[in-house]
């Protein structure tokens, strides 16, 4: 008599590793860089107030254009421009407001 096994998708993600011990896979968490950054930007909102964002947002741009040092690097400028554009819009719109009176 043949048995054929068919494994179920939860015994192929699992594997034994070399030393007989189960490595259950986790469920994959990857996120993309366009989710991560309204998530930042979400919490940026909710936590700081109005002029602290503009000065973080330059923060990480200045950092960003020093991206050759070590810890600091390019992935600054794109998240300072996110969180200094929180502040840009709101600050122009009330500047036009302003000059109309």
């Amino acid at each position: 008599m043949i048995s054929v096994a068919c494994k179920t998708s939860e015994a192929m993600e699992n594997e034994i590793t070399s030393d007989g011990h189960l490595k259950q896979a986790r469920p994959e968490k990857r996120r993309t860089m366009k989710q991560r950054l309204r998530r930042f930007q979400a919490w940026v909102r909710s936590r700081l107030p109005y002029g602290v964002r503009f000065l973080l947002g330059v923060l990480l741009i200045f950092g960003g254009i020093l991206g050759f040092l070590p810890i600091l690097g390019l992935w600054m400028l794109p998240l300072g421009i996110a969180v200094a554009a929180l502040d840009v819009k709101p600050t122009i719109r009330r500047w036009r407001r302003w000059r109309r009176d």
